[in-house]
C-alpha cells in the first residue's frame, strides 16, 4: 500500500486533519509496538489474523473489492475513539 494511496484514501474521506503521518522510524517502532501488544507472532507475520491473541477482543473484515477504506466507519465500535489505521505494503 503506497503512500499516496493513504493520503488519497483520507483526502477523498475528508480526513486529511484527522490522520498523523509518522515517519518512517516512528512508523515502524509504532507498527512493531502493536504487533507484540495485538498478537502471539514472534517474527513479523504476513498477516495478523493468525496471530491475535485470544485475550484481546477483535474483529476482522475483508473487501475484496479495493473500497474498504469506505467502510471503516461501520466496523468501528464508537467513531469518538482514537484508533490506528496500519497499512502495510503488501
Amino acid at each position: 500500500m503506497s503512500v499516496a494511496y493513504v493520503e488519497e484514501s483520507a483526502a477523498e474521506l475528508s480526513l486529511q486533519e484527522q490522520l498523523q503521518k509518522l515517519s518512517p522510524q516512528d512508523g515502524n517502532e509504532v507498527y512493531l509496538t502493536a504487533l507484540r501488544h495485538f498478537t502471539t507472532a514472534k517474527n513479523n507475520p504476513t498477516w495478523w489474523w493468525e496471530y491475535f491473541r485470544e485475550d484481546i477482543p477483535s474483529s476482522s473484515q475483508c473487501w475484496r473489492d479495493g473500497k474498504a477504506f469506505e467502510r471503516i466507519a461501520m466496523v468501528i465500535p464508537d467513531l469518538d475513539v482514537k484508533v490506528w489505521f496500519i497499512p502495510r505494503r503488501p
